[in-house]
This record gives C-alpha cells, sequence and structure tokens, in this order.
C-alpha cells in the first residue's frame, strides 16, 4: 500500500521583485531542478533559503520535521 504523502497547510501572497530577479527565475525553469514553473521556482529557492537560516539559528524552523 503507498504512503500517503504528508501534507502542510499553505497559504498565497504576492511579491514584486526586479525585472532581473524573475528573468532568473525564469531562467531556471528550463532546468526542472527547483520546478516546473516560475512560482515552484521561487517557492523551492524561498524554502530552502529558510531552511539554511533555520539551521545556523536565524530563524526558528516552522516547516515539517527534519
Amino acid at each position: 500500500m503507498p504512503k500517503k504523502k504528508q501534507v502542510t497547510p499553505t497559504d498565497q501572497f504576492s511579491i514584486t521583485l526586479p525585472i532581473q530577479s524573475i528573468e532568473m527565475l525564469e531562467d531556471l525553469v528550463p532546468r526542472g531542478i527547483f520546478g516546473a514553473s516560475r512560482a515552484q521556482v521561487a517557492r523551492k529557492l524561498i524554502h530552502d533559503r529558510l531552511e539554511e537560516l533555520a539551521s545556523k539559528g536565524a530563524v526558528e524552523w516552522k516547516g515539517p520535521k527534519r
């Protein structure tokens, strides 16, 4: 029997970025490493950076248990 995927609650918000940053996100999409869309790439990069900051004690980790 397949394992049930753990679902983490989410919320949506918008951000404003310089055009150059948006272009950089778009450049990552075709690589598929961080996601298949600009939003997925941004989500992955933000999440990874927050996880890194938490590991250094700069913020409290509030995501799923690591």
